[in-house]
């Protein structure tokens, strides 16, 4: 699991912001978020603020999680497999041949 973001803020819709301690963040959507104890907190689900000073929204899975963590705690992230997506073979893009008349 890699650092994801200090716990910046607890919104009051039960949302939870995080200050990104990622280079990109944009690619942590739809990620796993966990506590250092790998207890399963949520799930990303927004990337918002400035492109210097990036914050992460995390959606919890349980409210009543939301009450025990406090601010300033560090949460980790992993980017679970697709499953499914494979490429063709062949298939690689470019130019195509133009047939002549």
């Amino acid at each position: 699991m890699k650092r994801l973001g200090i716990l910046h803020v607890k919104a009051r819709n039960g949302l939870l912001v995080l200050k990104s301690l990622v280079k990109n963040p944009v690619k942590t959507i739809n990620a796993v978020v966990y506590r250092s104890s790998t207890e399963r907190v949520g799930v990303v689900v927004d990337v918002i603020g400035r492109v210097d000073e990036p914050y992460i929204v995390v959606k919890p899975d349980d409210p009543a999680l939301v009450e025990v963590l406090e601010p300033s705690t560090v949460l980790y992230y992993h980017v679970p497999r697709r499953k499914g997506v494979r490429r063709r073979p062949g298939r690689r893009g470019g130019t195509r041949k133009k047939s002549r008349r």
